[in-house]
């Protein structure tokens, strides 16, 4: 026999509505995507490494476009610039990852602490291994010194999109913004400093994305898909920062000779760069929108 009370009881449980599970189809589906992007990112960098490496064309357009810079702009516009690159060092960038792994663990858990240290050291041991050990570049009349990919480009968008996975959801506006004006100018400043081609700046965002689309792939595997904007809004607010960034370069005087081709080279070199900082915070920041809350 049911007594009224346990009747009471069993209906108010049923009435209750229960915490949502997890749903596998999202969770699978944002981390194929991510793996998608990561698949993408490998195949960007094997296209310009060849392009620029192999091709007689590809090392002469890439070595220009750093040299418009280097060999005809104004030496005083880059000591900023050099002040900046100088600030970067294995040491700060140790630190940096200390704080964003505690900032993790302090609001998660150990899966984002994990995360931003797979992120920063996966990045950065391709960088340099890639570099020093697969590329290589034949002498096609502008040297054979291969500095594919750049190492300090790496390190600071690593760290830029460690911060960029550890911080809340609230946060995650200022911190894309912040990243991709930040992540502009290290890339440009390698170029303008004479130190890095475009193309190196840009096959090192490529490995970072890759790197941090692997590390939500897996993250997302673990945690329900939140159901939050897309977020296209942070794409165009990674515009907005590089762009910033960009007019920040002109208000300190980097740019070119005065001749017409020289200034169509450094708006290309610019603009392959600032655009690749934008794509790739951009994209970062959207995977993150749809797989880790």
């Amino acid at each position: 026999m049911v007594h009224p009370w346990e009747m009471s009881a069993t209906a108010e449980q049923t009435s209750m509505p229960h915490p949502p599970r997890p749903s596998e189809p999202g969770r699978l589906g944002a981390a194929l995507a991510a793996l998608g992007v990561a698949g993408l990112c490998a195949a960007g960098v094997a296209a310009i490494a060849y392009l620029a490496l192999h091709t007689a064309r590809g090392q002469d357009l890439d070595d220009r476009a750093m040299r418009v810079f280097s060999d005809n702009g104004d030496p005083e516009a880059a000591r900023p610039l050099l002040s900046l690159l100088g600030d970067i060092s294995v040491g700060s960038a140790a630190l940096a990852l200390l704080v964003f792994m505690a900032l993790a663990l302090l609001r998660r858990g150990f899966a984002l602490a994990a995360g931003a240290a797979v992120l920063v050291a996966g990045a950065n041991i391709t960088t340099q291994v890639l570099k020093r050990v697969v590329l290589y570049r034949p002498d096609l009349d502008t040297g054979t010194l291969n500095s594919l990919p750049s190492g300090h480009t790496t390190l600071v968008f690593s760290l830029v999109f460690a911060a960029m996975l550890v911080a809340p959801v609230r946060l995650r506006v200022p911190v894309t913004l912040i990243g991709a004006t930040v992540g502009t100018l290290t890339g440009a400043a390698t170029v303008v400093a004479g130190w890095h081609r475009p193309a190196d700046v840009v096959t090192s965002t490529l490995i970072t994305l890759g790197w941090g689309a692997v590390t939500v792939a897996v993250l997302a595997m673990f945690t329900p898909a939140p159901r939050r904007p897309s977020g296209r809004g942070l794409v165009l607010l990674a515009l907005v920062g590089s762009a910033a960034a960009s007019v920040l370069l002109v208000a300190w005087g980097v740019g070119p000779g005065p001749g017409p081709g020289e200034v169509l080279a450094a708006v290309l070199s610019m603009g392959s760069v600032a655009l690749a900082a934008a794509a790739t915070v951009g994209l970062f920041a959207r995977l993150l929108q749809r797989t880790v809350g």
